[in-house]
């Protein structure tokens, strides 16, 4: 048995193609979920003209799907902790089984610009 014990607010931005454009649809209310959310391994250095700077990643852990960006969708938006983060990367885990979940990295949308190595 999977423990979800973190409180998120999913944001799932629908849109369509206009010519070679994405228009964004309007927005809906956050969604609450429960989820495991962890700090990612290795959270991410980023390597820029400004030098290294550290980019808050996370893990989420959720029974139900999160998305990230494709060419028919915006990737989903998480608020954890008074921060919001983007979905990068999303892999079901467990297909077809009662322990089935989806395991997500999350890239933080705050400017760390200040936390500069």
């Amino acid at each position: 048995m999977m423990i979800l014990k973190d409180r998120i607010l999913v944001t799932r931005k629908s849109g369509h193609w206009e010519g070679n454009r994405w228009v964004n649809d309007s927005s809906k209310e956050p969604v609450p979920m429960r989820a495991s959310v962890q700090p990612s391994p290795g959270d991410g250095m980023d390597s820029s003209e400004e030098g290294r700077r550290r980019k808050s990643e996370i893990s989420i852990t959720t029974k139900k799907p999160l998305y990230a960006s494709d060419k028919n969708r915006n990737a989903d938006i998480v608020e954890w902790n008074n921060e919001k983060y983007e979905i990068k990367t999303v892999k079901p885990w467990g297909t077809g089984t009662r322990l089935a979940h989806y395991k997500a990295l999350a890239e933080s949308l705050e400017d760390h610009a200040d936390e500069t190595l």
